[in-house]
């Protein structure tokens, strides 16, 4: 169901993506008290950083690989966070899915990443 959270369309758009994933890839409760206060990039990032990180202090690691790549998601490209946040959630992912093996597909003469769960 389609929240209306923001005022800002492009903030509102991006935190119903997270909270589709209500109750697996996130806490409900948890990101719209995170967001009650945001209404600049930068806060959003602060926000999303910290319940981030409190997610995955808790080892609540989808979350906090949802959380992680939230805050990313309105970061420059020249911003040395986005490289950092990027590897977290590599992370995340690789702490929630422990089996997933990462091979390699050839598709039309183009090597493309897949998953193996």
């Amino acid at each position: 169901m389609f929240e209306h959270v923001f005022n800002n369309v492009n903030f509102n758009y991006q935190v119903n993506r997270v909270l589709s994933f209500h109750p697996t890839g996130c806490d409900r409760q948890e990101v719209l008290e995170a967001m009650e206060n945001v209404t600049q990039t930068e806060e959003w990032y602060q926000a999303w950083l910290q319940i981030a990180q409190i997610a995955e202090n808790e080892s609540r690691y989808l979350h906090s690989m949802y959380y992680y790549r939230m805050a990313e998601f309105f970061l420059l490209p020249e911003q040395a966070e986005k490289e950092e946040i990027y590897l977290k959630i590599k992370e995340m992912f690789a702490r929630y899915y422990p089996n997933v093996k990462k091979k390699k597909f050839l598709i039309n003469k183009v090597i493309c990443p897949v998953f193996e769960f």
